[in-house]
């Protein structure tokens, strides 16, 4: 007996030493958390803490990427302290709010006469396993709206950038040169042609379009690796690992979409705008956003857009290793948009109840393209287009076709083709 008391007590000992250690270990981290996010609060310009630490680390947010996580209990055991200590964390919501840092399209932001063309330009991270999943929002001097940008008779613009979800120097401040375009011409302007036309000016196309705008805001997204700028996975920090596979990509989106809408209820009402391999992400967030209890978008503008990926693959071979460095070709068609046929657009974005109004209303898209794109040939948008001109589809959908002028990157670089893709999108959505 007095060997079996000792035995229990013994592993009463052990036991113990476990649970504190692992407690010692939860709150060790939730030190290291806090203590970043002090840094971050002092250091407003920037959006992550240098490169010597991981901040990220410290509280993992629910994904599928394949990085290392905390032992389950443990993770856990965090979250409830977190809880206790006031920060409110929970599983499957939004991750532990990181302050809101200044973005990098805070700088030059302003028209010819000096004047800040916003007056809110800030950057958010919307989860926690890599720095680029972040987004930027941008909220016009000129919107009346409240500060969480809630306005029914205006649209927020989420646009979605290209790169063949590998370039890291396509991000979210591609989207820079047509915003201030768009609100140039709003506050005084000199008019700006269209590319290769003389009749037509950005003014005339932009000024209805920006009237309507409530915010901008920019996606960033887990990117795949690329060879021009390789990385050593067991020197370069986890969060800025360039390591993505479909579907990291999509749910990124959709996770950005979330904490935006939470962040800023009025965005719910909102324009989804996609470049390339952005405009295939812009569709398939339509196809899966009620299904993650998301608000749909109210129209999808594709620009210059790959909607079906074994086509590109036929028209141009040697686009198929880009592809597979994002994606295994078991999912081609699952992240092809032209290859979704149009009752599942009907069933999972046109004809989903909205919660804003006491019907859904009539969805938009827009395919804008051109004929000198280069590298994403015209085959592409007349495929999308197929989708949404089968009979009856015109009732609940309207779906036009915008020719667009210049070469691929230049559509967004210069921004001009981009503000009239826009423009015409918002016409239709208030005709």
């Amino acid at each position: 007996m007095a060997n079996t008391a000792s035995a229990v007590k013994e592993a009463d000992n052990q036991q113990h030493k476990k649970s504190s250690g692992k407690v010692g270990s939860a709150f060790r981290k939730v030190g290291r958390y806090l203590k970043d996010q002090a840094t971050e609060q002092s250091h407003s310009a920037l959006y992550l803490s240098p490169p010597s630490r991981e901040p990220q680390n410290a509280i993992r947010y629910p994904s599928q990427t394949n990085h290392q996580h905390f032992d389950e209990k443990e993770d856990d055991l965090v979250k409830k302290i977190l809880v206790l200590d006031g920060a409110g964390y929970s599983l499957g919501s939004a991750p532990p709010a990181y302050t809101p840092t200044l973005s990098p399209f805070a700088n030059g932001m302003m028209d010819a006469s000096g004047t800040d063309l916003f007056r809110d330009v800030r950057r958010h991270q919307y989860a926690s396993d890599n720095i680029l999943q972040s987004y930027d929002v941008l909220r016009p001097q000129r919107d009346g709206s409240d500060s969480n940008g809630e306005d029914k008779d205006k649209y927020w613009l989420v646009y979605i950038h290209g790169g063949y979800f590998r370039d890291p120097k396509v991000d979210s401040t591609s989207f820079r040169p047509a915003i201030i375009l768009l609100e140039e011409a709003n506050s005084h302007s000199q008019p700006q042609p269209r590319s290769n036309s003389s009749t037509t000016t950005h003014s005339q196309l932009s000024t209805t379009a920006t009237d309507t705008i409530a915010g901008y805001v920019s996606l960033n997204y887990r990117l795949s690796p690329h060879p021009a700028y390789p990385q050593d996975p067991q020197s370069t920090p986890s969060y800025t690992l360039n390591n993505a596979r479909w579907p990291n990509q999509p749910n990124d989106i959709l996770l950005a979409l979330q904490h935006l809408h939470k962040t800023y209820p009025g965005s719910t009402r909102y324009i989804l705008v996609g470049h390339s391999v952005g405009a295939t992400l812009a569709f398939i967030a339509a196809l899966q956003a009620s299904e993650h209890t998301i608000a749909p978008p109210c129209a999808v503008l594709g620009v210059s857009g790959i909607y079906d990926y074994p086509l590109i693959h036929r028209t141009n071979p040697g686009y198929e290793d880009m592809t597979r460095n994002a994606m295994s070709p078991e999912t081609y068609e699952e992240a092809s948009p032209a290859l979704y046929p149009l009752h599942e657009y009907r069933k999972r974005w046109i004809e989903v109840e909205d919660s804003r109004n006491d019907k859904p209303r009539r969805k938009v898209v827009v395919l804008a393209h051109s004929r000198d794109d280069g590298l994403v040939s015209w085959d592409q948008v007349e495929e999308m287009r197929k989708v949404f001109n089968r009979d009856g589809a015109e009732d609940d959908c309207r779906c036009e076709l915008v020719e667009l002028k210049g070469k691929h990157n230049q559509i967004w670089e210069e921004g001009i083709e981009l503000v009239w893709a826009i423009t015409r999108t918002v016409d239709l959505l208030r005709s």
